[in-house]
């Protein structure tokens, strides 16, 4: 029986590429697959199997030495068990070390005479065989020290990174983000009252289904993002916010109230997508110092290969600042819109985007009728509900 046995330390390893080095060279191997990291064998349950399972006659193929072992001593010892079993070894990347070159050493040693002469031909054959025995043992020897360097390696770079000032591991206190913590966080935006929604904490922890400590731990954590990127003295803080209804050309109370909130926690301009379609954009001034904060509710589709009304379309916004020495404030906010031209309306092989201004330009029928269309209910929803903005249109 011929088997190709391969082994990774962790699951975010690839084990793929043992598998393709053994089978270019023996297509008919069974693999046998095993996930282990450490350098003994005792805890390998399927290369346990596998020695349990061989006979005389099969071979066993490794893409390196260290896949058999890492531990010097026991990978000497079960090669020495393997090769006395009958088994044969083959090492892709360590061929001198064999078990058919081990056997050829043994055989090959120099014939008798029968006279005093062999006492030293015993000798030489002794020798021969014990330089092919170290060479295996070197083989493991250098397979061990692989891991006893990188583990001293790693250790010394975290002392110099510690010498140097650097953090190593998390920072007491800092958050730990996965995707649990993000989903949850998300809801509670969503639903509680002192964000986005209407529900009362014990309904909100109820409805994420999170233990109470960390529910109170997760909405403190959302308000100091906040106040952490503002620590960081930027010239403005934008949200990138994925909210609202879809196909819904306004903004519902939730997005309002939402949006409300972020600006009083020190957010300064907000842009919204999700819905598909594009929502009315407002200049908010503040009460307390005249600062103005662009909330674009809904950029709509920059690029968009929908049919439904108004999602064949975009808007591009412009914020143009003024820079002073400790912030930089909104000055002027202007939006132009765009629309995407499909191959089956076009019949060009790539999809397009026009700006508004195209709409002058000569195109089909089949082209203007959507984006006419387009183009003239959007106006006129920000018409009637944008405030402090203005369309510009690319010359």
């Amino acid at each position: 029986m011929l088997y190709g046995y391969c082994r990774i330390s962790t699951g975010k390893q690839n084990i793929e590429r043992q598998i393709r080095n053994i089978k270019a060279e023996y297509p008919d191997a069974v693999i046998v697959k095993e996930i282990y990291t450490g350098t003994k064998t005792a805890g390998r349950e399927n290369w346990l199997k596998l020695l349990k399972r061989v006979q005389k006659g099969d071979v066993i193929v490794f893409d390196a030495v260290s896949r058999m072992s890492r531990d010097a001593e026991e990978g000497f010892a079960a090669y020495e068990m393997l090769y006395h079993q009958g088994v044969d070894l083959v090492f892709l990347k360590e061929p001198h070390i064999n078990t058919a070159v081990y056997k050829k050493a043994i055989e090959s040693g120099i014939e008798m005479t029968g006279t005093n002469v062999d006492y030293i031909l015993e000798g030489v054959n002794r020798y021969m065989l014990a330089v092919v025995r170290e060479h295996i043992h070197l083989a493991f020897d250098q397979a061990e020290k692989e891991v006893t360097d990188l583990h001293q390696r790693t250790k010394e770079g975290i002392e110099t990174a510690r010498l140097n000032g650097k953090q190593i591991g998390r920072k007491k206190g800092a958050a730990v983000v996965t995707a649990k913590s993000k989903k949850a966080k998300a809801k509670i935006f969503n639903y509680s009252k002192d964000f986005n929604g209407s529900l009362k904490d014990k309904d909100v922890i109820k409805l994420v289904g999170i233990a109470r400590g960390t529910y109170y731990k997760y909405k403190e954590e959302i308000r100091q993002d906040i106040l952490k990127a503002r620590r960081m003295h930027p010239d403005v803080i934008i949200a990138c916010m994925h909210w609202g209804l879809e196909y819904h050309l306004r903004p519902n109370k939730a997005e309002r109230e939402l949006a409300d909130w972020l600006l009083a926690q020190g957010v300064d301009h907000i842009i919204g997508s999700h819905p598909h379609v594009p929502q009315p954009i407002e200049v908010k001034k503040s009460a307390h110092n005249h600062h103005k904060h662009a909330v674009v509710y809904s950029l709509g589709n920059f690029i968009s290969n929908m049919s439904k009304l108004h999602t064949d379309g975009g808007v591009m916004v412009k914020l143009e600042f003024k820079k002073f020495p400790h912030h930089s404030y909104l000055n002027d906010c202007n939006y132009s819109l765009v629309w995407t031209s499909r191959p089956q309306l076009s019949g060009k092989k790539n999809f397009e985007i026009y700006p508004a201004s195209f709409i002058s330009q000569p195109i089909s029928n089949e082209e203007f009728i959507p984006m006419n269309t387009y183009l003239k209910d959007i106006r006129q929803l920000y018409e009637r509900y944008n405030i402090g903005v203005s369309e510009y249109i690319f010359e």
